[in-house]
């Protein structure tokens, strides 16, 4: 069972040491470079965004989960919404898996 709550503390970690992306074009722009881990997407992200940016993380075999509300990641990091987080840490990669499954 999903624990949201532990998978926010951790992407709140995860921010403050800079081992996430916030937002289409810089994921994308990690994802290419292949420093993103796993790709994080909001469950309710449109279809087209989700297309977009799961296209480079495909090409470049990085895991994809969908969880959480873009409502919620922007409150987190203080935006009115956000539904693309990139994760670019192994560590924090496997326990946000492990608290979103």
């Amino acid at each position: 069972m999903a624990d949201l709550d532990k998978a926010h503390n951790l992407l709140g970690m995860a921010n403050r040491t800079r081992k996430l992306t916030l937002g289409m074009s810089v994921t994308q722009e990690s994802l290419r470079a292949g420093r993103t881990i796993l790709l994080l997407l909001a469950a309710d992200l449109s279809e087209n965004a989700a297309k977009k940016v799961s296209a480079v993380a495909d090409e470049k075999k990085t895991p994809i989960l969908r969880a959480g509300s873009k409502q919620k990641y922007g409150e987190l990091f203080g935006r009115v919404e956000l539904g693309i987080i990139g994760i670019e840490d192994h560590g924090f990669a496997k326990a946000i898996k492990k608290a979103l499954q």
